[in-house]
C-alpha cells in the first residue's frame, strides 16, 4: 500500500506539462472574458432592449447579440485529467519502473492518481458552475457560458449528482486516454486507431447502427438515470483500464 501511495504522489508531482498546458489555456480564456468586461465598464456601454451588448474586437465597437455564448472555463479544467493520463502512461511508466517500481504497483498507483484528479476536477467544476457560471448566465452581463452540467443535463439532478456524474465521466476519459496512449507505444496501436475510426464511420453512416451509437453515448453522457450512467461509466472505466495492463506488461522500458 505504501508503494502504491508513493507512486501516486510521484505521478502527481510529475505531470507538470498537464498542469502547465491547462493553466495557459485557462489564462487565455480568462483574458478573452475580461477584456470585453473591462471595455464594457470603461465605455459605459448601454444595454440593448432585445439582447446583450458585447464588444466586437474586429470593429472596436459594441454590438447587440441575442445569442452570445462563450465556453466556460470548466471545460479547460478537464484537460488536466486527459493530459495527465497521456503523460503517466507514456512517460511516468518507464521512469517509475527504472526507479524500481513494480508494474502492478504502477497500475494501482496510477488508478488512485486518476481517481484523485477526477474527484478534484469534478469538485472544482461543480463549485465554479454554481458560484460563477450560473450567476453570470442569470445576469447576462457577458452573455452565456456553456458548461458541462448544462450540456450533458446533469444540472437537472442537483449539485451532488453533478459532481458524481462528472467524476464518473472524467474517470472513464482518463482510463481511455491511459489505455490509448499505452497502445501507441506499440506498432499495433496505430492499427487500433484505424479500426476505431473505421467503426465510428460505419456506425455513423448506417441508420440502425447510428441509433445504437446514439443510445450508447446517451447512456454514457446524457443518461436520464444518474445511477445507471454512473455505474455504466465506472464499469466501462475499469474494463478499459484493465486492458492497458497486458499492453504495458509487454512494453519494454
Amino acid at each position: 500500500m505504501n508503494n502504491i501511495w508513493a507512486i501516486t504522489k510521484l505521478n502527481l508531482r510529475n505531470i507538470k506539462p498537464a498542469y502547465l498546458v491547462t493553466g495557459i489555456l485557462m489564462g487565455i480564456m480568462v483574458v478573452q472574458i475580461l477584456v470585453p468586461a473591462v471595455a464594457y465598464l470603461g465605455f459605459h456601454a448601454a444595454w440593448a432592449q432585445n439582447g446583450t451588448r458585447v464588444f466586437d474586437a474586429n470593429t472596436g465597437t459594441w454590438v447587440t447579440s441575442t445569442s452570445s455564448y462563450s465556453i466556460s472555463l470548466s471545460w479547460f479544467t478537464w484537460l488536466v485529467v486527459w493530459l495527465a493520463a497521456v503523460w503517466i502512461a507514456g512517460r511516468n511508466y518507464g521512469c517509475i519502473l527504472h526507479l524500481g517500481g513494480k508494474r502492478r504497483s504502477f497500475m494501482f498507483g496510477s488508478l488512485v492518481t486518476y481517481v484523485l484528479l477526477a474527484a478534484v476536477t469534478s469538485l472544482v467544476v461543480t463549485i465554479f458552475y454554481y458560484a460563477v457560471d450560473r450567476p453570470l448566465n442569470n445576469l447576462a452581463v457577458l452573455g452565456g457560458f456553456i458548461a458541462p452540467p448544462d450540456v450533458f443535463g446533469w444540472a437537472a439532478h442537483g449539485p451532488v449528482l453533478v459532481f458524481v456524474e462528472q467524476f464518473a465521466v472524467l474517470l472513464l476519459l482518463a482510463a481511455v486516454m491511459h489505455t490509448f496512449k499505452a497502445s501507441l507505444l506499440h506498432r499495433y496501436g496505430w492499427a487500433v486507431v484505424g479500426v476505431a475510426v473505421a467503426l465510428i464511420a460505419v456506425f455513423s453512416s448506417i441508420t440502425p447502427l447510428r441509433h445504437v451509437e446514439g443510445r450508447f453515448f446517451k447512456a454514457l453522457l446524457f443518461g436520464g438515470n444518474p445511477a445507471l450512467q454512473v455505474v455504466f461509466c465506472l464499469v466501462l472505466a475499469v474494463v478499459v483500464y484493465a486492458l492497458s495492463k497486458p499492453i504495458l506488461d509487454r512494453t519494454p522500458v
